[in-house]
């Protein structure tokens, strides 16, 4: 009985004494210290290149650097942990970025009373030469029309920009201007993927013309590009100004149908723009169309007489409407430009002659 007594004693001090050992140990903060390597290279032809600028921010807002070389590559040490933005320059190359990250320090039930833990991070900053050349020639059209065998001519002072796809280049964008006769070239830019395009532009004559891309694809080194002339559309042709119905005697009100439209009276649309015949016929001829026809409401067009004054376009029935029927206006009617043009689609009804 003693024997099995002391066994139990003996046993629940030595459980006593671990739990005592183990609540002595404590939560340690174990720093993580960095460690960046590698070799830079020639984003075309692989090359590991020699004497590289790494410059990078330290945490207090310092900044330090390093270099490069065919041989080691680079080496940066004891960085704590953090983001981290390296800068890599070499003379003739665009300026590149990347980013390394050094893990957070870590938390650690120890007994040594803490310590650090090495990280390594290796990294391959590519390079693009500053040696590509793209050329070009910007046009405009003429009398703000662009289309059915209307003029353009160079477009002198127009601003071209050149866009890099790769958003880790220190500079992504590159700005020049057209010279009197429309041309414009960039000279020893980087030689990597790229847009080139000339945005929307206001000219010294107040027209205003809309961008258009010039040129996408890559750039190689040590060559020249020539981009397809491009000929850009003036705003007003497209956006502003553009023609539509404003008023008309089938209206009740404002955009409302009437049902009440006498059989023997003429219908005048009114537009928001002088009306050009001309333009209407021959552009409806080349869509095959007959400009604004007037149907019956089973479809077929009534046999009219039209005529053109200034805004107001006139729509003569040869023979009166039938009573108490759906008529329907609908096709094109065209100002000054292509693109200055109206879709007219409007159903109203007849009545007893007033």
């Amino acid at each position: 009985m003693k024997t099995k007594y002391f066994i139990k004693i003996t046993g629940l001090a030595l459980l006593t004494v671990l739990l005592s050992f183990t609540s002595c140990e404590k939560q340690e903060l174990i720093k993580v210290v960095g460690f960046v390597q590698g070799y830079v290279f020639d984003a075309n032809t692989n090359e590991v290149l020699d004497n590289v600028k790494i410059t990078w921010e330290t945490l207090d807002g310092s900044t330090d650097s390093t270099f490069a070389t065919a041989l080691n590559g680079f080496h940066i040490d004891f960085l704590p942990s953090g983001s981290y933005i390296l800068e890599c320059s070499k003379e003739n190359y665009a300026i590149s970025t990347i980013e390394v990250s050094i893990p957070k320090d870590d938390i650690a039930i120890t007994v040594k009373g803490g310590g650090s833990k090495e990280v390594v991070v290796s990294v391959a900053p590519r390079l693009y030469s500053l040696d590509a050349n793209i050329k070009g020639r910007v046009y405009k059209y003429d009398n703000l029309e662009p289309f059915f065998g209307q003029s353009y001519s160079p477009l002198a002072n127009a601003p071209v920009k050149i866009k890099y796809q790769n958003r880790l280049f220190l500079k992504t964008e590159y700005e020049t201007t057209t010279d009197a006769d429309g041309f414009f070239s960039f000279d020893m830019v980087p030689s990597a993927g790229c847009t080139v395009f000339t945005p929307d532009y206001s000219a010294a004559t107040q027209v205003n013309y809309i961008g258009a891309t010039n040129y996408t694809g890559k750039l190689s080194p040590g060559a020249t590009t020539t981009s397809a002339g491009i000929i850009l559309l003036p705003y007003e042709s497209w956006y502003t100004n553009r023609l539509y119905l404003i008023g008309s005697n089938i209206f009740d009100a404002p955009n409302v149908p009437t049902n009440n439209f006498p059989i023997d009276a003429e219908i005048k649309l009114n537009f928001s723009r002088i009306l050009n015949q001309i333009n209407t016929d021959y552009y409806n001829s080349l869509v095959g169309g007959n400009g604004l026809v007037l149907y019956d409401q089973s479809f077929n067009p009534v046999p009219v007489t039209k005529s053109f004054n200034g805004t107001e376009l006139t729509i003569i029935p040869n023979a009166n409407l039938n009573l108490d029927e759906f008529y329907i206006i609908n096709g094109f009617v065209w100002a000054d430009l292509l693109h200055d043009y109206a879709n007219v689609s409007v159903q109203f009804k007849t009545s007893a002659t007033k």
